[in-house]
């Protein structure tokens, strides 16, 4: 019910932008903030939030991370 409600408020993020890619991608592979900020070795969920938010850009070393924990190539997120 929550990852329902988790891909329908990602849905609610205007098409193509890199936030809406990334939670998106995050979401279908059945990913929480938190798993995904503890895979890349964060102390909060909180970065990941605002990588999805926009409110911060990851760095380059961190959007590679992102890419290979998601399963993804790092341009299908981050172009």
């Amino acid at each position: 019910e929550k990852r329902v409600r988790d891909l329908e408020a990602a849905a609610a993020i205007p098409s193509g932008s890199k936030a809406n890619r990334l939670k998106i991608t995050r979401l279908s592979r059945g990913m929480t903030q938190k798993q995904l900020a503890d895979a890349l070795g964060l102390d909060s969920e909180i970065w990941v939030s605002r990588y999805e938010t926009g409110r911060t850009k990851p760095d380059e070393e961190t959007k590679q991370k992102i890419a290979e924990i998601l399963g993804v190539r790092k341009w299908e997120i981050f172009t």
